[in-house]
């Protein structure tokens, strides 16, 4: 990556040298910790290239990131680069760009393995979640998103399809309250209101309300229901979600009933 000079930006101009100088540990040798600044820069340590690109759009030092707190680092695979700043990091590889991860979201992408999880390098920076409080960021391999009371949780594949089609944190699942799980024959993922279950053979499938917790109660999917295989939908006289070994039904009047499928005979 090339070096690139400081330009002066309005309020935002400070000396790159000098912003280095004071920020960036010289034990900074590869170490993920991004801890505060201890001693002068090493010789011949800055800001560079693409990473400095996106630092300086964050407007440097005075910005949300703060001065770099590390040199210009490898990623443990060689397939990237890093810089740590005083509130977040930048990373980078040729594929993805430049862009910097902070905060709860930073801190559930490192508690999976950073780049090395199935999360993989940042593709875009923290955005705003739509119509109520919290963010999101996409990474090559899912999202993660925060939402306050819930915390930050990675998302990805056919469950973050089913969720986005049903309206994404503000439909009626609302936001995740647990990363993708892995189970011996699929995934969950746990919202707010219900949970989105998935296996090879079943595809992605909303579970929630009443329905859900019968369900729950007869061993989830190691039960004798299995995965479920639809979404609950509507009945003259209440709600319906299929499962591989029987259905849950709900009504008004009679609450949750579970009907397990005979052998043989279907539902």
């Amino acid at each position: 990556m090339r070096t690139r000079t400081w330009r002066r930006r309005g309020a935002a101009a400070v000396s790159l040298a000098t912003a280095a100088v004071v920020s960036v540990p010289a034990a900074a040798s590869g170490s993920r910790a991004a801890s505060a600044p201890e001693s002068p820069v090493p010789p011949g340590c800055s800001v560079q290239g693409a990473i400095a690109d996106r630092w300086y759009r964050l407007d440097g030092a005075i910005g949300v990131l703060g001065r770099p707190v590390t040199c210009e680092l490898a990623t443990p695979s060689r397939h990237g680069r890093f810089t740590h700043f005083e509130r977040g990091s930048i990373y980078w590889s040729p594929g993805t760009g430049a862009w910097e991860v902070r905060g709860l979201i930073r801190e559930r992408w490192a508690g999976m393995g950073w780049e090395t999880s199935w999360l993989g390098f940042p593709v875009t920076g923290e955005q705003p979640t739509r119509t109520r409080p919290g963010a999101f960021q996409a990474f090559e391999g899912g999202s993660v998103f925060w939402c306050p009371g819930v915390g930050a949780h990675a998302v990805r594949g056919a469950i973050r399809d089913a969720w986005a089609s049903a309206g994404g944190e503000t439909g009626l699942l609302g936001c995740p309250t647990t990363s993708e799980t892995a189970l011996p024959r699929g995934a969950f993922t746990h919202f707010e209101g219900g949970s989105v279950y998935w296996s090879p053979a079943t595809g992605a499938h909303l579970v929630r309300g009443a329905i859900r917790d019968a369900w729950a109660r007869h061993g989830w999917e190691a039960g004798v229901l299995g995965y479920p295989v639809s979404d609950e939908y509507d009945l003259p006289s209440g709600r319906r979600s299929d499962f591989e070994g029987g259905y849950v039904t709900w009504s008004p009047g009679g609450g949750a009933i579970v009907v397990p499928r005979r052998a043989g005979l279907g539902f």
